[in-house]
């Protein structure tokens, strides 16, 4: 499969004749090709990069790992290799995705069992889950993110939010964009307290792709946090 879905005899023969050889990932050598995340000696994520250095560095950012492993991949072969690899393997942190054809999946089997009887003790970092034990191991990880985000807001304090409003003067409205970076949190944690009905946010249009604020809303979770730390003196 390529990675617009279609299969072709001649993308098939590349990619059956590909004979892929790991490296660990260093900052000064850039190039096309296929990842894996690892943490505690298990790939918990397979990803494709035209520039593999920089992809994982983004990632640093919102995933937890300990390194990082990579094969260079022709990039009209990146999906080819990165579906299979995922779907064989199906790290916790990957969407699961539904197989093609009997077919597919035994070709997907094939190289990548190919692959790790190659790469010898490199191979035991590519630890193969049930489809059952990944399903729960996702949803401990949707728990986990979710408490993650809850607790980035928690040191969120109302000079916090004075500072915001008085770097941007008088304005009414602000991107969620725009105040996750000012306080140095993800866009995700703000979200989460707008769909818990503690923030509310808007949109200016449905086509608009940017999430609102309201300064109103801002000043009232100041003065809740004022409040709450008043409780918390007389108490």
């Amino acid at each position: 499969m390529t990675q617009t879905g279609t299969y072709t005899p001649a993308i098939m023969r590349r990619f059956r004749a590909l004979s892929l050889v790991p490296q660990e990932v260093v900052i000064y050598r850039t190039f096309t090709g296929v990842y894996f995340l690892i943490r505690d000696n298990e790939v918990v994520y397979c990803g494709q990069a035209l520039n593999v250095v920089r992809r994982i560095g983004e990632h640093a950012v919102r995933k937890v790992f300990d390194r990082a492993l990579a094969v260079e991949v022709p990039e009209e072969l990146l999906g080819m290799v990165e579906f299979a690899f995922s779907r064989v393997i199906r790290p916790v942190l990957n969407v699961e995705m539904p197989v093609i054809s009997r077919l597919a999946a035994e070709w997907e089997e094939a190289f990548v069992s190919r692959h790790l009887e190659a790469w010898g003790e490199i191979a035991a970092v590519f630890v193969r889950r049930p489809a059952a034990e990944m399903l729960q191991q996702k949803r401990v990880n949707a728990v986990e993110q979710s408490l993650g985000r809850q607790r980035m807001l928690e040191g969120i304090t109302a000079k916090d939010i004075d500072a915001l409003l008085a770097e941007y003067g008088q304005r009414l409205l602000f991107r969620v964009r725009e105040v996750a970076k000012f306080w140095g949190v993800e866009q995700d944690a703000i979200m989460l307290r707008a769909k818990n009905g503690a923030l509310p946010t808007y949109k200016l249009s449905e086509r608009s792709p940017h999430h609102m604020i309201k300064r109103e809303d801002l000043e009232r979770w100041a003065q809740d946090l004022r409040a709450n730390e008043m409780v918390q003196i007389v108490s």
